[in-house]
């Protein structure tokens, strides 16, 4: 146990390495602001949703607990959003071969992986759950709450970390594998966050009773944590429930850090032995036009280098979200729509324009090229050629993705032939100017 707390305190001394932080006042000071505005946001923010529902359960003589299952699966939500992407790190990164070769057990190392991602999380949980301990002790003056919400807070990021650890560790394995790892990782992440956000999104609320709506929220958020229906027990039938909830959810982590810890070698040798060794072959110049040469390169960076991806591609990948969202959420009142909305229809193209042009790859590309940019004006190409090609790359990326998005808004809206039209036609020529 000693270890695995020194290894934890490694860990966040290396995170809050203060040393670099003098070294660096400005840009400390800066980042340190920044952080200040945005935590006070989200305090804000916490303050205003926990009353919002704490006074919508208060009107309807409802127990406490029920504004607390809300906060629960708002703050797993957001836990499973932001941990997932970071547990694929602990397969791949460099540290695990140096670490077993200490006398550490491998039950050890993992365990302080995995208190490190918990501790960070704890953080989310704080900002969430102590506004709600504070909001429901005032309205329902039941100060029993205090060391109930408390316990609470520490124990609401096992859920979702030991689901985290499962879903990064599935998109490790089938990620790491292939030549182009980066982009089934961006898409899988893409379909995760789809997941989560429609389990928030299109679950229906029966709308007949006011109180048998807001129960039906409740269950709504409640499948995003289901340890949260012991707490619902707890106030409803026994407290014993509340003990359960306890140990279920120790139990959860002390399951998944053991879970990995049998099985973290063969994963970590799997993932880093069947790695994709495959090289791009390098082809003259001469066998290809200047213009194929440099667009073949340009795609090639675009999809070898997720940062670069995700930059250049942000708004192509939203883009497909927001039709997959919009589409559904609004597919059953289409047909008032089309009534109310008539030939304005087609304008649901200019969503799709506003989000293309959040970010596009001819941009980026230059952007990263920067001071060596000089470099490139030496070379014996033609400078025009040298931006069609970057134009050509974001055109085809981004084209691609407007297409798929229009395509999908068409199955859901069934527009008539020349609405169809602008909702395909409009968003293209705007990825053309744009690039």
């Amino acid at each position: 146990m000693n270890n695995t707390l020194e290894l934890v305190k490694v860990s966040l001394r290396e995170s809050l390495d203060f040393r670099q932080m003098k070294k660096e006042k400005s840009k400390t000071i800066a980042f340190g602001v920044f952080i200040l505005l945005m935590g006070a946001l989200f305090i804000f923010l916490s303050f205003v949703y926990n009353l919002l529902f704490a006074t919508m359960y208060k009107d309807f003589n409802l127990s406490l607990i029920y504004s607390t299952i809300i906060m629960i699966g708002l703050g797993s939500m957001l836990i499973l959003t932001t941990s997932v992407p970071l547990v694929k790190g602990m397969f791949i990164g460099k540290d695990y071969d140096i670490l077993a070769s200490m006398p550490l057990t491998k039950r050890e190392i993992i365990a302080s992986k995995i208190i490190t991602f918990y501790l960070t999380e704890l953080l989310f949980s704080a900002i969430i759950i102590i506004p709600n301990i504070i909001i429901n002790v005032i309205l329902w003056k039941d100060f029993t709450f205090i060391p109930i919400g408390l316990t609470i807070l520490f124990l609401l990021p096992a859920f979702p970390v030991a689901l985290s650890c499962l879903i990064g560790t599935i998109i490790a394995l089938f990620a790491e594998k292939s030549r182009f790892g980066n982009i089934i990782t961006t898409l899988l992440y893409a379909v995760f966050f789809i997941v989560i956000m429609g389990m928030t999104l299109f679950t229906e609320i029966d709308t007949e009773s006011d109180i048998n709506s807001m129960i039906s929220l409740t269950n709504m958020f409640k499948i995003l944590n289901p340890t949260s229906y012991l707490l619902e027990g707890a106030y409803t039938s026994s407290f014993l429930w509340f003990w359960l909830y306890c140990l279920i959810n120790i139990a959860l982590l002390i399951g998944i850090i053991t879970f990995l810890a049998l099985s973290y070698e063969n994963i970590h040798d799997l993932i880093n032995s069947s790695k994709s060794n495959i090289k791009y072959e390098r082809k003259k110049l001469e066998n290809n036009s200047q213009f194929k040469s440099l667009l073949s390169i340009e795609l090639k960076r675009l999809f070898n280098s997720r940062l670069y991806f995700l930059n250049s591609c942000i708004g192509g990948i939203l883009v497909v979200l927001m039709s997959i969202l919009l589409g559904v959420s609004i597919g059953k009142e289409m047909e008032m729509i089309k009534t109310e909305l008539g030939d304005l229809i087609h304008l649901v193209s200019i969503i799709s324009m506003f989000i293309l042009g959040m970010a596009t790859p001819a941009s980026c590309s230059i952007n990263m090229e920067g001071n060596c940019f000089w470099i490139t004006k030496t070379l014996p190409i033609d400078y025009k050629v040298y931006a069609k090609s970057k134009i050509a790359t974001s055109v085809i990326v981004l084209g691609a993705c407007s297409l798929v998005s229009s395509i999908i808004l068409v199955a859901f809206i069934q527009p008539t032939i020349i609405q169809a039209l602008g909702i395909i036609i409009l968003p293209l020529l705007y990825v053309v100017i744009v690039s």
